[in-house]
């Protein structure tokens, strides 16, 4: 009997053992933009949400960027695999796939993974292909209380998800349940202002189940603090956390709290969507207001202007009819605002100010407010804003205005010296300034304003105006001297070091020519070497030649130097008409990306259908940018002139007109025979 009934066990045994590895399914589809669908079969209480959301039936994963999926009610069960159903807009797509128990930010998944893997398929088009990720997790079970985070990085082009299919089954190892809460440690913070509330970043949450040892607990964490916000008599906070249904005891946090101190001063903010606390670029369209060194930051538009304020990851985009309010404390004023472009390409200014003067070459606004709203009617992408403001002062006699030499100074930076003045609207006040950083008022190397001063060296001035006994606020500007780029050579350093990215310098132009123009495209040479301008509606037709220095945003194009934002109407660049670029003619092998739009001539060319070789083997394509290129014939060889471009790994030549592709032509054999006839003739004279 007692063997019978050992087998009868082990049977039993054999058979939940099955049970406990059955693999179930569940898919989660992309619905709409806030809407994620379920089907197949997914454990009790599970939901998910996706997060960047990109369009109506599909996620959208841009090379280097990446999306999250947060499962929930996955408690007890292994993750065993995953079917992406991916697409690209390219030929082909990659990506990495990582995921982890307990986390909901990006940067604990990448330095905690329960299983992560590599995924790849030359296949991706305009339609959905499946791409399976198998898991090696068997030994990790999903606690109580823990979700799913699961994120997806696109490593070549941009992929599309539509949706997830989990594969999971449930544990043979029971989840032990949480049975009480304890917090010990001491936060990281424990002095505050009025008005804020607990930290509680440093306190540990200490677990016990009902089997297993006791264990830290580091996320589904809910904390209660009492009081919830801090005053100046509160000496300790109880705080309790809850995890799930259990909550610990009440633990007593000794704090110091003092009154909140207004510290005036100028402060670098930088404008984006975390700015807001937005993960992604949503809430565009709606009012954002934050607070950051006592400065009340507002970002929106007017209600018939909707999606009109865009929040982007590393800037923040005005188009017409959207605002930016600005607001210090009562009883101080800000005294100057300064904003830093994203890129000049998109700054179109259309800038209207409730208060004081905005000055757009300078994107500089002055006066004294204790709020400014700036209205936008044309499109403005801001990187940074830089406040200054200062407690209250009635003061009757006006700040001293310093006034750069027009054209010579673009925000605060220059290249050649240049000629400073310095005004103060009150009548008979005097103006004492000091260039060695030292107060105006008080500096023993304080000087008297009588007449503009040269500026030819990066220089602190500081102004300050005095009538009678009253003194007027300080003016301070910086200004800092830059070294202009003025060959190829350096441009085309300076680009390849910036890569993908913008850098902004001072080019300096020594009559350089622009040899071709193709739409936003216009190509620019030295005679030798030369690089690609990028701007809409730029102004340069060709034949223009470009002199004079000015600050541009330079980057690498497919290898080639790119000036984006440069117009013919930029401050400090003079063009003269009907420039001509020398013909070079180089060999084929001789050409690199530096060449870009320099004029080359090259001879006795084989056309194959598609790109012209030299005897040498070397290649060279035809490229139709600014004529339609007449029909040639494969296996007859060409003299070919035209613009050189260098496009990735591909040389192209585009010609200006259609004179500039020749045929060689073999002479016939009379026209053969009667030069040779003719050689005879005149050796018997």
């Amino acid at each position: 009997m007692k063997r019978f009934t050992l087998l009868l066990s082990a049977m039993l045994l054999a058979c939940a053992t099955n049970l406990w590895a059955e693999s179930k399914t569940a898919t989660y589809t992309v619905a709409s933009t806030s809407t994620v669908t379920t089907s197949g079969t997914a454990p009790s209480g599970s939901t998910a949400t996706f997060k960047n959301t990109y369009t109506n039936d599909k996620e959208q994963l841009t090379k280097n960027n990446s999306m999250t999926l947060t499962l929930k009610g996955y408690t007890g069960y292994i993750i065993k695999g995953i079917t992406l159903s991916m697409k690209s807009n390219k030929s082909n797509g990659a990506g990495t796939f990582s995921a982890k128990a307990g986390s909901t930010t990006l940067a604990e998944i990448a330095n905690a993974t329960i299983f992560s893997s590599w995924f790849d398929n030359t296949s991706y088009t305009t339609t959905y292909t499946d791409v399976h990720v198998t898991m090696s997790n068997d030994a990790y079970v999903i606690q109580e209380n823990e979700d799913v985070v699961i994120k997806i990085a696109a490593t070549t082009n941009s992929l599309y998800c539509q949706s997830f299919t989990i594969t999971y089954e449930l544990s043979s190892t029971p989840v032990p349940t949480l049975e009480t809460l304890t917090i010990t440690g001491t936060p990281d913070k424990t002095t505050y202002e009025v008005g804020e509330t607990l930290d509680p970043t440093g306190l540990v949450v200490t677990g016990t189940y009902s089997e297993g040892d006791p264990k830290e607990i580091t996320s589904g964490i809910t904390w209660t603090f009492t009081p919830e916000v801090l005053a100046t008599t509160t000496t300790a906070v109880q705080v309790v956390a809850t995890v799930g249904t259990i909550s610990s005891e009440a633990y007593s946090v000794p704090v110091t709290v003092t009154e909140h101190v207004v510290t005036p001063g100028t402060y670098s903010i930088d404008l984006n969507a975390g700015l807001y606390g937005l993960t992604t670029t949503g809430g565009n369209g709606t009012e954002q207001t934050v607070k950051k060194n006592d400065i009340t930051i507002t970002s929106g538009c007017t209600s018939s202007a909707s999606n009109k304020t865009y929040y982007a990851t590393d800037h923040i985009r005005y188009y017409t009819d959207s605002y930016l309010k600005l607001a210090v404390p009562t009883g101080y004023d800000i005294t100057k605002i300064v904003f830093t472009a994203f890129d000049t390409d998109n700054w179109k200014g259309s800038i209207t100010v409730s208060a004081g003067t905005y000055n757009n070459d300078a994107k500089t606004w002055t006066g004294v407010a204790n709020s400014v709203d700036f209205s936008f009617g044309l499109q403005n992408r801001i990187k940074t804003i830089a406040v200054t403001y200062e407690l209250h002062q009635d003061i009757s006699v006006e700040t001293p205005v310093l006034t750069a030499e027009d054209g010579k100074v673009a925000g605060g930076e220059f290249v050649e010296a240049f000629e400073l003045t310095m005004t103060c609207a009150t009548e008979e006040a005097t103006i004492f300034y000091t260039l060695d950083e030292s107060d105006p008022k008080t500096s023993e190397t304080a000087q008297t304003y009588t007449a503009a001063i040269t500026i030819s060296e990066t220089t602190t001035v500081r102004a300050i105006a005095k009538a009678g006994e009253e003194w007027s606020r300080e003016a301070t500007e910086t200004y800092t001297k830059l070294v202009a780029l003025t060959t190829m050579d350096e441009i085309f350093a300076t680009a390849t070091g910036a890569g993908s990215s913008t850098v902004t310098k001072y080019i300096t132009f020594n009559e350089w020519v622009v040899t071709g123009v193709k739409g936003s495209y216009a190509y620019l040479t030295d005679g030798t070497k030369g690089l690609i301008i990028y701007t809409s509606s730029h102004g340069f037709v060709a034949g223009d030649v470009l002199s004079g220095t000015v600050s541009c945003d330079m980057s690498l194009y497919n290898g080639s130097a790119e000036i984006k934002g440069l117009k013919a109407t930029t401050t400090g660049l003079t063009i003269t008409k009907g420039g001509t670029a020398p013909v070079q003619t180089p060999a084929i092998k001789d050409l690199s990306a530096i060449n870009t739009g320099s004029i080359i001539s090259l001879s006795n060319l084989t056309y194959n259908g598609s790109v012209l070789t030299d005897v040498d083997g070397n290649a060279i394509t035809p490229y139709n940018a600014f004529i339609t290129l007449p029909t040639m014939t494969s296996g007859k060889q060409y003299n070919v002139k035209g613009v050189f471009i260098n496009f990735g790994e591909t040389k192209e030549i585009a010609p200006l007109a259609e004179s500039d592709i020749q045929e060689v032509t073999t002479p016939s054999a009379i026209e053969s025979a009667a030069v040779e006839m003719l050689v005879v003739k005149t050796i018997e004279n």
